[in-house]
């Protein structure tokens, strides 16, 4: 089925601060289109998903290449989340993907996040999704013969969809809503970010500022991120060797010497956990890539202690988390989140655009070693996009000439979409403050926020709002480094409640040893509704991070 997403998923709720007012100008001087009357806000349609209150909708006409401007046009939609002062700001949301419809920012629980920023919400639909002209074909179980749809549908049109195209969207918006004086700020989340920098492409000094998230450069590759996101990965061993339970529960071995042996024989029956039941390699690596990005890494390590160890408990165990990733990831996308056919254009057309062919070979032999794959995509649907998109288009120019808005980098340490390093790189080539947070997800103020964590998201959100205040200021980034500890060890109820869920009895998060029964259970007087809530929380978080990584698998 088509579709992919490496983009936003669900995470959890963050109480929102106070309104900061603000004052000055953005810098807009750069070449514009002519000047237009502004866009006409009035009701979303009704099968916008999320919040509706203070949300109201507008619809402009685009071209479809911004260089034909006579040629064939598009409609695009905006929502808008006002606040409760006049003019104070604009803050524009860029989603992730590609193909996310921009919904997950319209959620409560994610909403409120960014509204605590001060600033009026833009949402904008990135051509191709949602209300914007979706893309949509009959085939979804054949890439090939969605794409030859699209191109009796839109023939050389069909090179429109593109994010250069989405990046000038961005900035003639801006210029149809933002008031005299109005300070304008663009923030993009993966390829929200890749987005953000097409923007700052056509308009290099129009915003106020820009904040990325999740950080992917124009010009890394994407489908070569599995060594960067191993190292990732396996940064949640580290957080088990400072961690004292959890080190002892490894005690004499390492916590990665025994991941690293149970990946090794996960692809033979004889030498596996529950046989020939037990999970195959691809089958494991994809449900630690998923737990990853659902921000569920400190549960990693208690997966492999029972692999390892293996004692009838274990399996039991193992049996059950299996039923009820099964029963949480029975669901079918969601239309209103993403646009997955639009997904595998941009990612042929534009992402992979200077792909003749693909590595895979090259790429399969640095992955065999690792414990942790990329969340972004496993090397097999890289290659069925790029062997059967039938339409690729020369890439797009990757560099950013005259820069002139400020700009702030987030980006986490167990990030296996986006890796650090990446977003390391293009901070230092674009003068960028980076702000490196140890432990946090792809997406640094959701993972943060989120129950299952208990990080600190005033941390990474406070960053934000000073720079919000003055984006040519030194920020003090001291509380990245601790904002989240992962509970590797399970001492926290919510912990306590996510093992009981994962595993279907009250046992510890790590497992129990083979001859100990299971001592740590949920100390709340209200222990079944606790449980009962963490459960549909992780139910719903599994699904979003299942709908973040790609679900097209060629047809046979």
């Amino acid at each position: 089925m088509i579709g992919t997403k490496f983009g936003l998923g669900w995470r959890g709720v963050f109480a929102g601060a106070a309104l900061l007012a603000l004052a000055g100008c953005g810098s807009d001087d750069e070449t514009k289109p002519p000047a237009t009357a502004s866009l006409a806000f009035e009701q979303c349609p009704v099968d916008l998903p999320g919040s509706t209150r203070n949300r109201t909708c507008a619809t402009a006409s685009v071209p479809l290449r911004w260089d034909d401007p006579k040629g064939q046009s598009i409609e695009l939609l905006v929502a808008r989340y006002q606040g409760s002062a006049a003019h104070h700001g604009q803050l524009w949301l860029l989603d992730g993907g590609p193909g996310g419809t921009g919904g997950i920012y319209m959620q409560n629980e994610v909403l409120e996040l960014y509204q605590s920023l001060g600033l009026d919400i833009y949402i904008p639909q990135h051509r191709g999704t949602g209300h914007s002209t979706p893309l949509d074909c009959v085939s979804k179980d054949d890439v090939h013969a969605c794409g030859e749809e699209l191109l009796d549908t839109w023939g050389d049109g069909l090179e429109g969809f593109h994010s250069v195209e989405a990046g000038r969207d961005v900035g003639y918006l801006i210029n149809r809503t933002r008031a005299p004086g109005e300070r304008v700020f663009v923030f993009g989340l993966s390829y929200g970010s890749y987005w953000a920098q097409r923007y700052l492409q056509a308009f290099p000094k129009q915003a106020s500022g820009v904040i990325l998230e999740g950080v992917l450069p124009l010009d890394e590759p994407l489908w070569a991120g599995d060594v960067l996101a191993d190292a990732s990965g396996r940064s949640i061993f580290q957080a088990c060797r400072e961690d004292a339970d959890c080190a002892a529960a490894f005690a004499p071995d390492d916590p990665e010497d025994v991941a690293r042996a149970v990946v090794a024989d996960a692809d033979d029956p004889k030498k596996r956990c529950l046989g020939a039941d037990g999970p195959d390699r691809q089958t494991l690596e994809s449900v630690l890539s998923t737990f990853v990005v659902a921000d569920l890494g400190q549960t990693v390590p208690g997966v492999f202690r029972r692999l390892s160890r293996c004692s009838e408990q274990d399996q039991q165990e193992l049996t059950a988390l299996a039923a009820f990733l099964t029963d949480a990831l029975d669901m079918p996308p969601d239309p209103s989140i993403d646009n997955g056919v639009l997904g595998v254009h941009v990612l042929r057309t534009d992402v992979m655009a200077r792909l003749d062919t693909f590595p895979f070979d090259e790429l399969a032999t640095a992955r065999d070693p690792l414990v942790f794959w990329s969340g972004a995509a496993p090397l097999e649907e890289f290659q069925a996009i790029v062997d059967g998109w039938p339409v690729n288009y020369a890439p797009a120019p990757m560099n950013l000439p005259d820069l002139g808005t400020p700009l702030l980098f987030l980006n986490g340490g167990l990030d296996i979409q986006t890796p650090l390093p990446w977003a390391r790189e293009l901070s230092t080539t674009l003068g960028a403050t980076l702000v490196e947070v140890p432990f946090a997800g792809h997406a640094v103020d959701i993972s943060l926020s989120s129950p299952l964590t208990a990080g600190d998201a005033s941390c990474s959100l406070g960053i934000q709002r000073a720079f919000i205040a003055d984006p040519s200021a030194e920020l003090d980034t001291s509380c990245a480094a601790t904002a989240y500890t992962p509970d590797v060890a399970g001492r926290s109820e919510v912990m306590q409640a996510v093992a009981k869920t994962l595993y279907g009895s009250a046992t510890p998060l790590l497992g129990a040893p083979a001859d100990a029964p299971s001592a740590k259970r949920v100390r709340s007087a209200q222990a079944g509704e606790a449980v009962a809530a963490v459960a549909e929380t992780l139910r719903e978080r599994l699904r979003r991070a299942r709908d973040e990584l790609p679900r097209w698998r060629r047809a046979p």
